[in-house]
């Protein structure tokens, strides 16, 4: 499992997001922000870590079910522990991530627009459950998203060439894929620097 170190974050960016799953959830969720395929949804996983995540995502439209049932559903799972255990009450809450909302967008308006309302009903009620919106950069000024950006933490993930193809090394490196350093820059130009397509390539 990576850590917030292996994503080259400056200083202040990680104690922002480690501020943010400590505590500043209950005030606002998180959205991550950031050209494609530059390791947002792992670097949410990342931040996650030490919660059980409801995710939706593109998959989420084969699932013929109502998503604010669906999340209600999901979230009221809890392990029967956390009755009675209330100093690892905090771990035992879910984590809820929005991943690719852009392509759901395009893919079913149904559930982009489930999505967009269940944003204006969410808080109080889910407040002990950290939530992360993951869009593309060129999502954030576009008026779909506004409810979104204007009620969340924005925080936009970007890196120099170098950093990103360290982190490219070290993702490969964390699924136990050992190549050459060469068939990595192959990789990079192959999947047009686009980490969700390295995999894919390589198989």
């Amino acid at each position: 499992m990576l850590s917030l170190n292996d994503f080259f974050l400056s200083e202040s960016s990680k104690k922002l997001l480690n501020k943010w799953i400590k505590e500043d959830y209950k005030k606002k969720p998180l959205c991550i922000c950031g050209k494609s395929g530059l390791g947002k949804t792992s670097l949410a996983k990342c931040i996650f870590k030490d919660y059980k995540t409801i995710n939706i995502d593109t998959d989420f439209i084969k699932v013929d079910k109502d998503l604010k049932e669906y999340i209600d559903m999901s979230l009221g799972k809890k392990n029967i522990c956390m009755m009675f255990n209330k100093s690892n009450q905090k771990k035992e809450y879910k984590s809820i991530l929005f991943d690719d909302i852009h392509i759901i967008g395009g893919l079913d308006k149904t559930l982009f627009k489930n999505i967009m309302n269940w944003t204006k009903t969410y808080k109080n009620r889910y407040e002990n459950h950290p939530i992360i919106f993951i869009l593309l950069d060129t999502s954030i000024i576009k008026k779909s998203f506004k409810e979104i950006i204007d009620n969340s933490y924005l925080f936009e993930l970007k890196y120099s060439e170098n950093n990103f193809y360290k982190l490219v090394t070290k993702l490969l490196k964390s699924e136990k894929i050992i190549i050459s350093l060469n068939h990595i820059q192959n990789l990079l130009k192959k999947s047009g620097k686009n980490i969700s397509n390295i995999k894919s390539n390589i198989e």
